[in-house]
């Protein structure tokens, strides 16, 4: 389950999640929040329960058409998880579809002026820098 429109969780509920307070293999219900009185609640996580790192899968071909109350859950998890010290990073998927004329050949789709221009446009949107891949540098031997 996703940050979808209507369906997804709410942020509300990521905050519990974040904290380790929703038990492994809980069974999230888009129609009922979670509260401290939820089955499994976990008052008191220990240091395994919490989480440490967010990873906000994002469709690089779909990004734009992306309505804004799930591009509002999306910054409004990010928001939850830096308030928490919690680092975020953003994976971007289906970028052959971005640039369909690299699809053929994917080593391409680094040097694309249109992938380019969808991670500058996220890396903005979340304030997130981009991470350099190593097909972009040349290492020295030495």
């Amino acid at each position: 389950m996703g940050l979808e429109e209507d369906q997804g969780l709410d942020v509300w509920d990521m905050s519990y999640l974040l904290g380790g307070h929703v038990p492994d293999h809980f069974q999230f219900n888009p129609a009922v929040r979670i509260t401290r009185e939820s089955a499994g609640f976990v008052k008191d996580p220990g240091l395994a329960d919490v989480i440490h790192c967010v990873a906000l899968v994002i469709d690089g071909s779909t990004y734009k058409v992306m309505s804004s109350k799930v591009k509002e859950n999306l910054l409004g998890v990010q928001t939850l998880a830096r308030d928490r010290d919690i680092p975020v990073h953003v994976v971007l998927t289906k970028v052959d579809k971005v640039c369909e004329d690299e699809a053929d050949d994917p080593s391409l789709i680094f040097r694309s002026r249109a992938i380019e221009k969808k991670v500058k446009e996220i890396s903005d949107a979340f304030g997130i820098q981009s991470i350099l891949d190593y097909n972009h540098v040349q290492l020295s031997d030495r």
